[in-house]
């Protein structure tokens, strides 16, 4: 079984970090230990995370998705969030665990990866989550307060198709590994984005912030 590689200590220490977030349902924390043992099943059989990860699959895929919890400003609502691409559940998954009163939209178009987010969220009893088994341009919403995009594509582009399910308050949360810096440089539309260092790189970063222009266009 591939649980039998991962770090011990790895997971004690991501664990810790996390429990001390602000936010975060510390209670919570044991579904953390039963949904990575659901991603290293699934990925015997589909490509859910890369092999080379999963001794450090806490440092690498969970504490880097609960770090996002952390870039929330703490004047910002968290009631509702939609991560888009959801894949395996990073962040989605993981970051509904921990905040189980915010109501999460999984926007996944792959059959075997709706597959096992829908497993997941049964087996877990995660009745905060919902799945959209479709392109986030095809998703009808109201706005949301938070839209999270883990390796999906440039930002312009995640803005240009997600747009309508934002507003001017709405916070993006949208990891970018090393290149954070120089595609926020090349930004075309207006916004109000920085970077915050990665907790798990530090030459990483998450681009995070708002777009002011938005007025929010979606239907209920």
């Amino acid at each position: 079984m591939l649980s039998e590689f991962v770090d011990a200590k790895d997971r004690d220490d991501c664990l810790a970090r996390i429990c001390r977030m602000p936010r975060v349902d510390g209670s919570r924390l044991p579904l953390l230990d039963a949904y990575v043992a659901a991603l290293l099943a699934e990925t015997s059989h589909q490509n859910l995370i890369a092999r080379s990860t999963i001794s450090n699959v806490w440092s690498r895929h969970i504490l880097d998705s609960a770090q996002l919890i952390n870039l929330v400003p703490r004047e910002t609502r968290a009631d509702s969030w939609v991560d888009i691409g959801s894949g395996a559940g990073l962040p989605g998954v993981v970051c509904a665990i921990l905040l189980p009163k915010c109501e999460f939209i999984l926007v996944e178009p792959r059959v075997k990866r709706v597959e096992f987010l829908r497993c997941v969220a049964d087996r877990l009893a995660l009745t905060n989550i919902c799945i959209e088994a479709s392109t986030v341009q095809n998703v009808v919403r109201n706005r949301v307060d938070i839209i999270s995009a883990r390796a999906v594509a440039v930002t312009d582009k995640i803005v240009a198709i997600a747009g309508h399910l934002a507003d001017a308050d709405t916070y993006w949360l949208l990891p970018k590994g090393r290149g954070a810096l120089a595609e926020l440089d090349g930004m075309v539309m207006p916004h109000a984005f920085h970077v915050e260092h990665s907790v798990t790189d530090p030459e990483s970063g998450v681009i995070v912030g708002t777009i002011p222009s938005l007025s929010g266009k979606s239907g209920s």
